[in-house]
């Protein structure tokens, strides 16, 4: 099943609907960040899972992700 947005939500930091794509490899989206360049309220100290939005200087360094899981030997032999 595929699922897709079904509008483009403000960006908080900008108020406008405009956003920041990241390119996914294989063609489409894979990812957004903000067009703000204010400095982020916190910029170290995060939790582990989040340590990659340590060091950024603006809040459009912050890129937001979507990275799908990795396929294994098993799912592999699957048929579709």
């Amino acid at each position: 099943m595929q699922r897709y947005l079904r509008k483009v939500h403000a960006d908080p930091m900008t108020g406008k609907s405009q956003w920041g794509t990241i390119a996914a490899p294989g063609g489409g989206i894979m990812g957004v960040h903000s067009l703000s360049d204010q400095r982020p309220i916190k910029s170290a100290n995060f939790d582990v899972t989040d340590q990659g939005f340590a060091g950024g200087s603006a809040i459009s360094d912050w890129k937001f992700l979507y990275e799908p899981p990795a396929s294994t030997a098993a799912d592999q032999g699957k048929s579709h």
